[in-house]
């Protein structure tokens, strides 16, 4: 039962084996770093690793079967890694001893196993290298490690141990050998110590790597204990291969193993029993009309006749046997008298024939002489043919059986059905194969038989001589697993009719395959904590060496004046300064092994983000990480400081990270007179920003109140009374225009930004800025040019700024150079913020006069200017547009030679051809209005009275119908009332911002649920709204900007209904 049960698990054996073999080379790779006794563990890792290997194609040949090219390869890798085991028991021996001895161990052995080879020919070699390198190659590493124990300055018992399971591992492995002819693997075999032991030697050999491998690894422990390392190692999960969660991996490896292994045993056993049926029902049909016939045919007058009279030549009879055979398809017909002789025969011409022959003996005619039908299958005894025989009696007009009629069918229609399958018998309850898959297995006995039950079968003449050899090693059941031809097989054997079985063997492969997926499973999970054994062993090991220079370091920080802490991979606290301790504010503790993220807290001062990633960046990229400029310590005491540091990795001889050296320094006191400089520079900037406000707006109120005056005074001059209108009307719009101005520099008003050709906009707006003045200009713009995501508008504002600042700075004329250039910025820094990826560069150089040191750190300023005439904003408005677009300015200056400013904006990510966005201008250029009458109904709705007033009488005026609403509230009831009315309005225009009330943004989303084809335009005064960048988004179908001029708003409602109005109609025309 127990060796069944091994049997049946022999590939998880193996599996376990091989494992055991790999947690060894683990474990080699871990201790050969630490120990220097001059033990080669290289050569232990090498044999643990290639003979795991080994093992583990042992486990597929186990599984999916062996081939001679596949065992050699086999003996191959086993032999080199019996080699290894050798070089590692005879280094350790020769390094601690001081002797070489291998002049004398290599030619004896080698010799040995050629001979033993040529011998005993090839199949012995498994055997010979077993005796002369395995044996021997365990016996001198147990000797060497044994040794070893004796010479260390440390307790020896773990490596007595592991001595000692490697002197069983020698026996195991090199004594315990495949069965041969020759003593003494003819007495001492695994086959033998199977059978004896109830065990595999394979398991035990596992066990043995298995606590080889766990006292070797203690004995490692030892050695960092030793060497000072246990207080780092200590503080680390690993206390030694846990041999608990090994084991406990390998039963749950085991029982999800065997678990898939039923799954697919009941797939196979599912389609076996399909089979058996397929064929049984084949046979019975075949039978069953033969049986027929033999009842049709006992019932013919004629031979009833021919019976009762007894005398010859029965010639009714044969022609009916005759016209029976023909109709069966061949079959053998004959009749037989009631003693037993055939009278009458389809086959009486053939020198087989039937005639005279007396079948008395025969079962099948016992059985219709006694009133029953008689079948059976046997071999013919005249014929020398397989077949069924089907017996029907013959009964006189009295009742009395006169003799049978009886029909033999071969069974190679039969045997068709059996054909179809690789391994299917049709066998006799004693195990005889009649009918099989495979010719030359038939008449033989599917399992071992008794001499004297073999003596009465082959007296019955029934399968004439029956094979003495057996196929397999015992008789089979129901439903099992059995090898046949050196394959393991499911069998099937399933009873088809008294005294016979039909045996079906299924291919094990599908069972072995799940059991293989089992192990793969388990190993890779072992293979996972393998790798994260060793990486944690090799972490113990960079550690140390942090610890060892350590030591080395705290002399020299001691004399740094500045702030130092050292830490390991794990940003623990190695080592730290008293510097550091005074700035941290805390003396008297102690911070090592403390986390650094506990102690060293460092903010951000404008975000307040941690500035952790600066240690961790340093470590993972192996280089100098700065702090920044806004960095801030916390003490313990909560008192904050203003520091400068840096996070440097501390590099190993193989180039890894090994841990990190943080620099820092108080500069707080430093950063309190640069922020009072800069509060200073403020106050002025602030002081000239208001008084320029003060100054441009009391300009345009004095202009629009004297505007004012005289429209009173020459109210019946129309001519003098419309110029003072337009004036009122030019101041506003300037007064709108210093406002967008301001706010793009204050908030930095959001572009609309659109995919856009910038050299197609800075041929336009400079040629358009430097007509009718002295300067000239060219472009030199790079032929594949990138495209921007940016506001034309507001770029057509900042390239014309630039452009006019030129042309102040050459007031005598001079050149202006515009050029456009694809460039690529690993990493720059401009105001604060880190630039990095594709820019497209845009260059405006001049031959001015420059500007100085002095000023070019102000230009950006708002009313800076060095101009007698100007606000001071342009070159202010240029910083903000490039900022909001994500860019950044660059200015250079030679005073006498010129200026050069230098844009970079972020190149789109979806460049599209310029011809296409050509062609999308020409048409928006094209759609023009026009035609559109102005009879439409409009909904204004706004805050301001004056602004309603005024708005609907102006619409009203050039031809709208318009009204107006104060607020969202109002405007939804309007609309609702307008369709109510079947009056809906065209178009409505919404202020977004309605103080108190419901604005633009809240109303659009009620309207699109009342009507989803509303159409709106949104309109503000504030240039900073989300909305207006996102304005479509949003539900809106245009924007218009506060104020406005009428035939501004006039052309966007008539553009909005046009492009409605084509979307209609090429829905109907679709």
């Amino acid at each position: 039962m127990i060796i069944d049960f091994f049997k049946s698990q022999l590939d998880y054996v193996y599996f376990f084996y091989g494992l055991s073999f790999f947690a060894l080379a683990a474990v080699c790779v871990t201790i050969k770093k630490i120990d220097k006794s001059g033990i080669k563990w290289h050569w232990l890792e090498l044999f643990a690793a290639v003979h795991g290997a080994n093992e583990w194609l042992d486990m597929i040949a186990v599984s999916f079967g062996d081939n001679p090219s596949f065992s050699l390869v086999r003996l191959a890798v086993m032999v080199v890694s019996f080699l290894f085991l050798l070089q590692f028991g005879l280094s350790g021996i020769e390094a601690l001893y001081n002797k070489k001895y291998a002049g004398f161990i290599y030619p004896p052995l080698l010799a040995s196993f050629a001979a033993g080879v040529y011998l005993s020919g090839g199949a012995a070699a498994n055997i010979a290298g077993r005796y002369c390198f395995g044996f021997t190659g365990g016996i001198l590493s147990a000797a060497s490690l044994y040794a070893l124990s004796f010479k260390i300055q440390l307790p020896g018992g773990n490596l007595k141990k592991s001595a000692f399971f490697f002197f069983l591992y020698a026996i195991a492995s090199g004594l315990i050998v495949p069965a041969a002819e020759f003593f003494p693997a003819s007495v001492i075999n695994a086959e033998s110590f199977f059978s004896f032991f109830k065990t595999p030697p394979q398991l035990i050999r596992g066990l043995c790597a298995l606590l080889i491998a766990n006292y070797i690894f203690g004995y490692s422990r030892q050695l960092r204990s030793h060497r000072n390392f246990g207080q780092i190692a200590g503080k680390n999960n690993i206390t030694g291969i846990n041999l608990t969660l090994l084991i406990s991996l390998i039963l749950s490896g085991w029982l999800l193993t065997n678990f898939l292994e039923t799954v697919a045993l009941k797939e196979i056993a599912a389609d076996s029993d399909s089979s058996v049926k397929i064929i049984s029902g084949a046979i019975n049909e075949k039978l069953s009309s033969i049986k027929k016939s033999a009842l049709i045919l006992a019932a013919q007058k004629e031979i009833r006749d021919e019976l009762i009279s007894g005398g010859g030549p029965f010639t009714k009879s044969n022609e009916t046997a005759d016209f029976f055979s023909q109709s069966l398809g061949g079959a053998l017909v004959y009749i037989i008298n009631s003693s037993g002789i055939t009278v009458a025969s389809s086959n009486r011409g053939a020198p087989d024939s039937l005639i005279g022959h007396n079948y008395k003996f025969r079962k099948y005619f016992q059985d219709a002489a006694g009133g029953k039908i008689g079948e059976d299958l046997n071999k013919g005894i005249t014929t020398n043919k397989r077949g069924y025989y089907v017996c029907a009696p013959v009964k006189g007009e009295d009742g009395k059986i006169i003799g049978a009629a009886a029909i033999k069918s071969e069974v190679e229609d039969i045997e068709k059905n059996f054909k179809a399958y690789q391994n299917c018998f049709f066998i006799s309850s004693d195990g005889i194969i009649f009918i099989s898959s495979i010719s030359a297995l038939l008449f033989t006995p599917m399992w071992p038989l008794a001499p004297e039950k073999l003596d009465a079968i082959n007296a019955s003449r029934k399968f004439g001589a029956v094979k003495n050899a057996a196929l397999l090693k015992k008789e089979i059941s129901k439903a099992q697993t059995a090898e046949l031809h050196g394959m393991k097989f499911y069998v099937n054997r399933s009873n088809f009719s008294p005294g016979w079985d039909i045996a079906l063997f299924s291919s094990y492969k599908k069972a072995a395959v799940f059991r293989l997926f089992g192990i793969t499973i388990s190993c890779v999970v072992f293979i996972l904590i393998l790798n994260f054994f060793v990486w944690i062993q090799l972490l113990n090991e960079s550690a140390f060496g942090i610890y060892l220079e350590k030591e080395r370091l705290a002399t020299i920080l001691k004399s740094i004046g500045e702030g130092v802490i050292v830490v390991g991979n794990d940003l623990k606290i190695l080592m730290i300064n008293e510097t550091a301790k005074k700035m941290l504010e805390t003396e008297g503790g102690k911070f090592e092994n403390s986390n650094l993220f506990d102690v060293f807290i460092v903010k951000d001062q404008k975000t307040g983000e941690k500035l952790e990633s600066c240690s961790l960046k340093a470590l993972s990229e192996r280089q100098t990480v700065d702090f920044g400029r806004n960095a801030v310590l916390t003490g313990a005491s909560g008192e904050k400081k203003f520091i400068m540091a840096t996070a440097a990795p501390v590099i190993a001889e193989d180039q890894s990270a090994i841990g990190a050296v943080i620099a820092f320094k108080d500069i707080t006191n430093i950063k309190k007179m640069d922020e009072e400089l800069l509060h200073m520079n403020q106050i002025k900037s602030i002081g000239t920003l208001a008084g320029g406000i003060a100054h441009d707006f009391n300009n345009l109120l004095l202009a629009i109140n004297c505007n004012i005056e005289l429209m009173r005074r020459y109210f019946n001059d129309r001519e003098k009374f419309e110029s003072s209108l337009s004036r009122i009307s030019e101041a506003v719009f300037k007064a709108k225009n210093i406002t967008a101005q301001f706010i793009t520099f204050a908030r930095g008003g959001k572009p609309l930004k659109k995919t856009a050709d910038p050299a197609s906009i800075l041929k336009k707006i400079i040629s358009f800025t430097l007509v009718g003045t002295k300067i000239a200009y060219e472009f030199q713009f790079e032929n594949a040019l990138r495209l921007i995501d940016a506001d034309e508008a507001q770029l057509n504002q900042a390239f014309s700024n630039i452009a006019i600042n030129a042309c102040h700075a050459m007031p005598e004329g001079g050149m202006l150079k515009v050029a456009a250039e694809n460039v690529y910025i690993d990493e720059e820094t401009a105001d604060g913020q880190r630039f990095a990826g594709d820019f497209v560069k845009i260059s405006f150089t001049d031959t001015g006069c420059g500007i100085t040191p002095e000023d070019i750190t102000q230009i950006f300023n708002p009313y800076f200017t060095t101009k007698s005439t100007g606000m001071g904003l342009g070159l202010t408005s240029v910083y903000s547009i490039v900022k909001n677009h994500g860019g950044f300015i660059k200015v250079s200056s030679t005073i006498g030679i010129g200026a050069r400013f230098e844009l970079f904006f972020p190149a789109s990510a979806t460049q599209l051809e310029k011809t296409k966005i050509k062609a999308a201008a020409s048409e928006n250029l094209s759609q023009k209005p026009e035609g559109l009458k102005n009879d439409y109904k409009v909904l204004l709705m706004d805050d301001e009275p004056l602004i309603r007033q005024t708005a609907v009488q102006l619409l009203n005026h050039i031809g709208f119908k318009a009204e107006s609403a104060c607020d969202g509230n109002e405007a939804i009831e309007l609309y609702r009332k307008s369709i109510i009315e079947k009056a809906p309005y065209d178009i409505l225009i919404m202020d977004l911002t309605v103080p108190g009330g419901m604005g633009g943004y809240e109303t659009i989303k009620i309207l699109k649920q009342i009507d989803p084809e509303v159409t709106a335009i949104a309109s503000s005064g504030y240039f900073d709204n989300s909305s207006i960048s996102n304005y479509r988004s949003e539900g809106f179908a245009g924007y218009i900007a506060k104020p406005y001029k009428i035939h501004d708003l006039n052309m966007l409602i008539k553009k909005i209904i046009k492009e409605k109005s084509n979307q209609l109609n090429k829905k109907r025309m679709e």
